[in-house]
């Protein structure tokens, strides 16, 4: 006992030593933590850990506020299909009420033209978007004429940072073979409720795709698209993610966490969205049930002798799983 007593009384001179390195650490503790956050917060490097912004941060994220979207990894030319181009082009005029107005007034053309040709009054095909004129007497301006360019002309890549939150695509992470995963997604929906109103909601989602679209044409086009080239770049773009989509259906009331399903109807109807208007953390999506329960009887057993017990299909239903608290409340 003896000799413990002389260990513990001499090592407790020595960390009160101003020579000892326990003491130099636990009087600058503050300083070292301060440090480390604030090199955490500014690093560049891909493998730093990024300090995790507050919860209350993505309270100030809606619609109509702009993160700043960057893509990342190599981008490839390609041209999308009509349905792509259509729901870019929605999210155009979202994002350019000018451009929505223009849009507005060639759609109601549309309808009167249609309306026209039933009745008998106009035989003519109707006239193309890109060569529309809104007034007779007055040409379009030079902005709208460089709207009417717009093409299906886009840029693919595999990540993209929200805000420098990194996302990646659910066929980048599998064939990378990634150890976290940055696919999941929160965005927001305008839902037409019965009464004929919209509300806004949260929408979750898996990552497909990405894609690079110009409002118009650049001037200075080219195949090999890079990140410092589209910095340079005066005409505008948005940066949008293909998405499966699943809905809110409430809270587990044993953990709190927010439930969501698969809503077909909106993966069909818009299954894209501006990164802009999504959230900057990475969610996980775990099954509330992770074993599919038609598979199994009411006290466990395995009812189909030919499927596996480790069938993690589950039932559909996932609990959103973040580090933000305020995930789990109302827009």
């Amino acid at each position: 006992m003896l000799g413990v007593e002389r260990i513990h009384v001499m090592m407790k001179k020595l960390a009160k030593s101003t020579k000892n390195i326990m003491f130099s650490l636990r009087k600058n503790n503050d300083r070292l933590i301060r440090s480390q956050l604030q090199w955490r917060f500014n690093s560049t490097h891909d493998w730093a850990t990024k300090a995790r912004p507050s919860s209350f941060l993505c309270k100030q994220v809606v619609p109509d506020a702009d993160g700043v979207v960057k893509p990342r990894g190599a981008l490839h030319k390609t041209k999308v299909d009509q349905t792509i181009f259509s729901h870019l082009q929605t999210e155009w005029t979202i994002k350019n009420k000018a451009y929505r107005k223009f849009r507005q007034k060639y759609d109601t053309y549309l309808r009167n033209h249609k309306k026209d040709k039933k009745k008998g009054r106009n035989k003519r095909p109707a006239v193309p978007f890109s060569r529309w004129q809104h007034d007779r007497k007055e040409p379009n301006s030079p902005e709208q004429k460089k709207w009417q360019k717009m093409d299906n002309t886009a840029w693919t890549c595999t990540m993209a940072t929200i805000d420098e939150q990194l996302f990646r695509t659910r066929g980048h992470e599998k064939r990378k073979r990634c150890k976290t995963t940055n696919k999941y997604i929160i965005g927001v929906v305008n839902v037409t409720q019965p009464n004929g109103k919209t509300k806004t909601k949260k929408c979750y989602g898996v990552i497909k795709k990405f894609y690079v679209h110009f409002m118009y044409p650049p001037a200075r086009t080219t195949y090999k698209l890079t990140i410092k080239k589209l910095e340079t770049f005066e005409e505008p773009w948005i940066m949008c993610a293909l998405c499966e989509w699943y809905e809110e259906i409430g809270s587990n009331p044993v953990t709190g966490l927010t439930q969501i399903r698969p809503n077909p109807f909106w993966e069909a109807g818009c299954p894209i969205t501006n990164l802009a208007n999504c959230l900057p953390i990475n969610p996980t999506f775990w099954p509330v049930n992770p074993f599919n329960p038609s598979h199994f009887g009411e006290d466990g057993e395995i009812l189909d002798k030919d499927c596996s017990v480790y069938d993690f299909s589950g039932d559909g239903t996932y609990e959103v799983i973040t580090h933000h608290e305020d995930i789990n409340l109302n827009l």
